[in-house]
């Protein structure tokens, strides 16, 4: 605000002391002094100077009067100028508040914007993380997968072998029981069919008996209208007779009169027969309501025990188809089975064959090589038969002999040899062949083998991805929580930035409402 301007005050006037009580008096005014005549010159210059003296203590008066106004004048200016330093005291303090709350404000602006820029880098790193989280639990699930595959695999190479080895002895079994199964559910098919058809003549019987009630209700129904009619019209005639008896008979007449009375009395008896039949047409009639009511409840459970009986069809049915898909799946896995025990009875039926010729002829050879050994007992029976018969002398004979017996000891020896041959020969085969059957089991247990380091490889790895997906989730919880903190921090930034906001509007309304102040008083 401009500042006043400063009270002149001249030099030639010594400021008295500021004065504490009234201002003094003034002078009293001078005598006027008495006329001379001698000289009015001198008079009039008395009178002048009188009243000179007078206007001097009036103007002393109004001096002493102007100076004590300028005196309260200055300690009003001293007054104003002191309210006005303490107002630009609290001015600049406020200033100096409105700075320090703005610089708080800016402060929480940024730790605001830092908040939200954590947070973002937060939200980001929340949504790579869920991210490489979500592609761990794919690649999990397809390592699983694969691992549920190749369990799968070898769960049926091991039911399949199970199988070739289990179903051979079970086939005839299986047999047995699909067609037991199958003659089962024939016999459930013919008791469920019989079932319904029994449920649909009780059914037929029940519409037919209902339509039998409802007909001979329409009959009675009927009976009883004709009946209500006859009896209108009797009423009518019975109410129109006596008049016209009275009109034809003379007054007086006995005879008219006696007919008359009987008239009426047969006529009331007639009505009330008609009253009795129309009481015992309405009896029977409420009977066979009853009974059309009865038959229509047993019609109803009938109906019931016929939805019944067809609902149980209906599962006999659903369960025949179940029994026949069970039986041709069973029928199919029969010949799955049979074609499976086909193939190993062609196999172990062409090992039994190879095994039967090498036992044959190996049979065959032990035959030859005993009827050899026969031939060549009694070869050598004879032989010595021969000799001792002939005797010592005869030693070209005996050498002979002796020839003989050596040239047959060496056909033996090679039809033997070739016996032996023919034996190792199926023995190689056989030692062969059980080899290579060794050799496939050894080769079927090295994949069972490398099938199983897989699916331990495969388990390791899945235990290693859970383990990371744990780690992430931990992650991602941490993340959270630093999330949720940053939030907090930013709320409270915030509510901080608020109450400095408060203050700063609080401060300036204090502020405004002082100049206000200092402008009514500069005003006044």
């Amino acid at each position: 605000p401009p500042q006043p301007p400063p009270v002149h005050v001249p030099s030639t006037i010594r400021p008295p002391p500021p004065a504490t009580g009234p201002p003094p008096p003034a002078a009293p005014p001078a005598t006027e002094p008495p006329d001379l005549p001698d000289d009015d010159a001198g008079a009039r210059d008395v009178r002048e100077a009188a009243a000179l003296r007078e206007l001097l203590a009036e103007t002393r008066a109004e001096v002493d009067t102007a100076r004590s106004e300028l005196y309260a004048a200055r300690r009003i200016a001293a007054e104003a100028k002191a309210a006005r330093e303490r107002a630009e005291a609290e001015r600049d303090e406020g200033a100096s508040r409105t700075a320090r709350a703005e610089t708080i404000a800016a402060e929480a602006v940024a730790e605001r914007d830092a908040a939200v820029t954590a947070a973002a880098e937060a939200v980001a790193s929340a949504a790579a993380m869920r991210a490489e989280r979500d592609a761990a639990a794919i690649d999990a699930r397809e390592r699983a997968a694969a691992r549920a595959r190749a369990e799968e695999i070898a769960a049926r190479e091991r039911s399949a072998r199970e199988d070739a080895e289990a179903l051979v002895d079970g086939a005839a079994a299986s047999t047995e029981r699909a067609g037991g199964e199958r003659d089962e559910a024939v016999r459930a098919k013919d008791e469920a069919v019989a079932r319904a058809r029994l449920a649909e003549r009780k059914m037929q019987d029940a519409l037919d008996e209902q339509i039998r009630a409802e007909e001979e209700a329409a009959e009675l129904r009927a009976e009883l209208e004709n009946a209500r009619a006859e009896l209108a019209e009797v009423c009518a005639a019975a109410r129109s007779t006596p008049g016209i008896s009275s009109a034809s008979s003379p007054a007086g007449d006995g005879y008219g009169a006696g007919y008359s009375r009987s008239v009426r009395y047969s006529r009331s008896d007639e009505a009330a027969a008609m009253e009795v039949e129309r009481y015992q047409l309405v009896a029977e009639v409420q009977a066979k309501s009853r009974k059309l009511e009865e038959a229509k409840a047993e019609a109803d459970v009938l109906r019931g025990v016929g939805d019944e009986a067809a609902a149980r069809a209906n599962k006999a049915e659903r369960e025949r188809d179940l029994a026949v898909a069970k039986i041709e799946s069973l029928a199919s896995e029969l010949e799955s089975t049979r074609e499976s025990t086909r193939r190993a009875a062609a196999d172990a039926g062409d090992v039994a064959e190879r095994l039967a010729g090498e036992r044959e002829r190996l049979a065959a050879a032990e035959t030859r090589a005993a009827e050899a050994e026969r031939e060549l007992a009694s070869a050598l029976a004879a032989l010595a038969n021969a000799a001792s018969s002939v005797g010592k002398h005869r030693s070209d004979a005996g050498d002979a002999g002796s020839d003989r017996p050596s040239t047959v000891h060496e056909a033996v020896a090679a039809v033997r040899r070739d016996a032996d041959a023919r034996i190792a020969a199926a023995e190689e085969a056989a030692s062969t062949a059980a080899a290579a059957l060794e050799a496939e089991r050894l080769e079927r247990g090295g994949a069972e083998d490398a099938l199983r380091s897989k699916i331990r490889t495969m388990d390791a790895a899945q235990d290693r991805l859970l383990a990371e997906i744990d780690a992430a989730t931990g992650e991602l919880e941490r993340l959270d929580a630093e999330l949720d903190a940053t939030e907090e921090r930013a709320r409270a930034a915030e509510e901080r930035e608020r109450e400095a906001l408060e203050g700063v509007a609080a401060a300036a309304t204090k502020t405004d409402r002082l100049m206000e102040m200092l402008t009514e008083q500069e005003e006044w």
